[in-house]
């Protein structure tokens, strides 16, 4: 399993969730789980949704964006609303255009995407430190997207931060102290077009969305490339259930994985959109 205790969903899920029902359409080789809509409980009060972090107790960390109302709301597993933290602003308390969303070692890490850096919080919402300005050097980040949180680094607990207008991945540990990089621009083996969503694999594997060029690329955590799968549709958040991986793409659809690339099933119709 990964290794983090808590899991990590992309707002198309919740979307798929929130407006009542979500139907699972089944491929020829899936068979583990029924075809089936679920009617759930609407959570009212959010704007614009980016990224979400389930955790263990089934809590959800959501990155609210719009009407400069940029904000982390936490609701309870029944759909109630629970609290909030953060606004729109750039003082260190406030965020705007907050992406992704990691839970983990007692502290809150956010992307602070529009203003190019990482926050970290502690469980309360309170805020602790803040790393990244705008730019290409090392701990500098243009839009940085998703955040992973892996608590058995090589170096410690160590976050990865999708740099997504750099075309890399870099990661720090919790303090902001950079570490390592991977992925330059490009399409080719390791090279990354506008990352956007990072997960590790239940194989201990880094699994990176290269959305512009429509692929799935795994890397060591070193950051030594592994091997990579077309996804045809452009890959946004990843997520994995069990040994397979969910990727969220556009044409409103979640397309499911094996990890050496094989697609078992799709959840949505892909209408144009």
């Amino acid at each position: 399993m990964k290794t983090k205790t808590s899991f990590s969903f992309h707002p198309l899920v919740l979307l798929l969730l929130s407006v009542g029902s979500v139907w699972a359409q089944r491929g020829p080789q899936d068979s583990w789980y029924l075809d089936r809509e679920i009617d759930l409980p609407i959570m009212p009060g959010m704007n614009s949704l980016r990224g979400i972090h389930i955790t263990a107790n089934g809590d959800i960390y959501v990155c609210d964006v719009g009407d400069d109302n940029d904000r982390i709301s936490v609701w309870r597993a029944d759909g109630s609303f629970k609290t909030a933290f953060s606004s729109y602003g750039g003082n260190d308390e406030n965020i705007r255009d907050p992406h992704g969303i990691a839970v983990g070692q007692n502290v809150i890490v956010v992307t602070d995407s529009y203003n190019h850096r990482i926050k970290i919080f502690d469980l309360d919402g309170k805020f602790i430190r803040k790393w990244g300005n705008h730019g290409n050097g090392d701990g500098q980040m243009k839009q940085p997207k998703d955040v992973f949180i892996d608590s058995n680094g090589l170096t410690g607990p160590e976050l990865y931060v999708c740099d997504k207008e750099n075309h890399r991945i870099q990661v720090f540990d919790l303090n902001g102290t950079f570490i390592r990089k991977f992925g330059t621009h490009g399409d080719g083996d390791g090279q990354l077009d506008n990352p956007e969503g990072i997960e590790i694999g239940p194989d201990g594997l880094i699994y990176v969305s290269s959305t512009n060029d429509r692929r799935v690329l795994i890397f060591q955590k070193d950051g030594t490339y592994i091997r990579r799968f077309g996804t045809t549709r452009k890959p946004y958040h990843l997520s994995f259930i069990g040994s397979r991986i969910a990727v969220t793409t556009d044409y409103h659809s979640v397309r499911i994985f094996e990890t050496n690339g094989t697609m078992v099933s799709m959840i949505g119709n892909e209408s144009a959109g």
